[in-house]
């Protein structure tokens, strides 16, 4: 009887087992990640006019899955760059594939310093076969380039950037200095001067002056003499070392910060192949903005999502501009109109823009429809995190479940069992004597030698009787 119930409550089980493992399942294939690298990630050449240079990168299946990877160029000098191929299929079994890089070095760089060339690898999963189109998450990695371009004896680079400034608070001017030269700098200070939006100068002030040894650098605060109102405005910095001079200069806002999508850029693009967006910003704050992404989506007429991703993050300098990057494979897709709506996420905030696309066989037509407002974002929500541990809870209640059941299941037969057992004997203690307190046993002890002087006199009235009474009252030992 019992094997029976026992595989009576397997056959219950299994299915909650199966639908669990099920979930588990769904839930590591949900939050895969496509796994793509790159190598070498830096190289690192000397500036030599005119001369070529040759060398491979390999583009690295880490997830052991089939990739379509798309390899381009970009950068300052990215017209300098030759690559071997621009496509790559890669299988399953296929650990790494290799691109050869020519780079031909231009015949002059007016400015000193490292100047980057970024080779970029977007790889993706295939689309399936029989569908038109697919969302898909696709991953960039990049190896860099830096091209070394030697420095003067003497020769000094600053920059200007203006400390995060509310409206009613006084303006700080930083200015970093860089001795990046082969000799030091005996004198070095620098000179302000605070423009409006109407190119009114409103304020000038002056930093201390200071030595800087070859290869050091120095930083300068300079506060503003006076508070500014809200608005826009530009702060020059006049940098003096010894007999030279060089000027940088910066935009910087009083009042709330902000970040603009100044527009959405598609270039060179064909119908069935990897569109590229660039989602352009401008930061019109007077401080660094860091971890800025962006969310995308793109309907059609229908309603249909075609395609839905997140952008890496960037970091935007004070009052400058950056892009962010995004793709979107066209394979199945049709020309027509469609809807590309863009959520921006910086500093807690979030801000959100659409744009019209109007797609053609050869190009994409961007225009912007409506802005929304940026507003407070608190806390960082992550979708993906929240899904991921709501299907971790239903799985474990799932198991807690078939637990407790089969518990139950066990329990069940022990207490019939035991609820057909005749009932035992109720065992019964003896009542215990009352407590007869001294003072009682002292009376009592009086009364005998009464009864017993009575006795010895002779005496016959009540004898018999108060013996008896005194015996009920009398302890047992």
């Amino acid at each position: 009887m019992k094997q029976k119930d026992r595989g009576r409550n397997a056959n219950n089980v299994k299915p909650i087992i199966i639908i669990a493992l099920l979930i588990l399942t769904a839930l590591l294939v949900s939050t895969s990640v496509l796994a793509i690298g790159i190598t070498p990630s830096k190289r690192i050449v000397q500036f030599k006019p005119g001369e070529k240079l040759t060398y491979g990168i390999d583009v690295v299946n880490n997830g052991q899955e089939e990739l379509d990877v798309t390899v381009y160029a970009r950068g300052e000098l990215k017209d300098q760059v030759k690559l071997s191929t621009q496509k790559l299929s890669m299988g399953a079994d296929d650990k790494s594939k290799h691109v050869n890089v020519e780079f031909t070095m231009p015949d002059k760089i007016d400015v000193a310093g490292p100047h980057e060339v970024d080779i970029v690898a977007v790889g993706s999963t295939p689309a399936p076969e029989g569908v038109s189109s697919a969302i898909k998450a696709d991953l960039a990695v990049i190896s860099k380039l830096l091209v070394e371009v030697p420095y003067p004896d003497k020769y000094a680079e600053a920059r200007i950037h203006v400390l995060d400034t509310e409206t009613g608070r006084p303006v700080q001017v930083n200015i970093p200095v860089f001795n990046k030269g082969s000799v030091p700098l005996s004198e070095v200070y620098a000179k302000i001067e605070v423009y409006d939006k109407d190119g009114e100068k409103i304020d000038s002030f002056q930093t201390d002056k200071r030595a800087i040894a070859a290869g050091e650098n120095t930083k300068f605060v300079a506060p503003a003499s006076k508070e500014y109102f809200t608005g826009n405005y530009r702060a020059v910095a006049h940098v003096h070392y010894d007999d030279q001079q060089i000027e940088v200069s910066t935009g910087f806002t009083v009042g709330d910060l902000a970040i603009d999508i100044t527009n959405l850029v598609v270039d060179e693009f064909s119908l069935g192949d990897v569109a590229r967006f660039d989602i352009l910003l401008h930061n019109t704050w007077s401080q660094e903005m860091k971890n800025v992404y962006a969310e995308m989506e793109v309907v059609g007429e229908d309603n249909t999502v075609y395609t839905d991703f997140k952008t890496v993050a960037i970091d935007i300098p004070a009052r400058g501009v950056g892009a962010l990057e995004g793709y979107w494979h066209t394979q199945g897709i049709e020309p027509g109109m469609y809807t590309a709506s863009i959520t921006l996420h910086y500093a807690n905030r979030v801000s959100q823009k659409e744009f019209e696309l109007e797609v053609y066989a050869n190009r994409i037509v961007t225009r912007t429809m409506r802005t929304g407002k940026a507003i407070e974002a608190p806390e960082e929500l992550n979708l993906e995190k929240n899904m991921f541990l709501i299907l971790v809870i239903l799985v474990l209640i799932a198991v807690v479940t078939v637990l407790v059941f089969r518990l139950k299941k066990k329990g069940a037969p022990k207490q019939a069992k035991a609820a057909s057992l005749p009932a035992a004997p109720v065992e019964t203690k003896p009542k215990e004597n009352p407590k007869v307190s001294q003072e009682q046993i002292d009376a009592l002890q009086k009364q005998l030698d009464a009864l017993k002087s009575q006795a010895s006199a002779g005496t016959e009235d009540k004898p018999k009787e108060e013996p008896k009474e005194a015996d009920e009252h009398e302890p047992k030992n």
